[in-house]
């Protein structure tokens, strides 16, 4: 995991957001905790944390297993729908975290650069004098 991997992981893990997710044979489950990484199979969708519990309770009580992953997604969103909660791919708080990472890098690298990041504390002072 690369150092941005490994902050936007940490953005993520802080954030109040929890997950669902179908697995590839069909099985609904919750996540109250989302990093970076996501299971190897199946698709994770991002909520709201504290909604997480409620969405697969009421999905699963829509459909069995048996009906495949297709319709258990189906019955996930509807779930989701019915409660008023979004859900967002995985794969998109991954990219934002990552943006943000990124964004917030870029503007410490400028204000360093040009002496914009300075503070009256000397450790400090000297943290951002050797890190230019």
């Amino acid at each position: 995991m690369t150092a941005n991997e490994c902050l936007a992981d940490h953005f993520i893990k802080s954030a109040p957001i929890a997950a669902v997710n179908v697995d590839a044979a069909g099985e609904i489950s919750a996540f109250d905790v989302v990093g970076f990484e996501a299971p190897p199979d199946g698709v994770l969708l991002c909520c709201a944390a504290g909604k997480q519990v409620a969405i697969v309770a009421q999905a699963a009580a829509r459909i069995a297993p048996e009906y495949g992953p297709d319709a258990a997604l189906a019955a996930l969103r509807a779930a989701a729908a019915n409660a008023g909660v979004g859900l967002t791919p995985h794969r998109a708080v991954v990219r934002r975290a990552l943006a943000t990472v990124e964004m917030i890098n870029g503007r410490i690298t400028e204000l360093q650069r040009t002496g914009g990041l300075h503070c009256k504390f000397p450790l400090i002072r000297e943290f951002n004098r050797e890190s230019t």
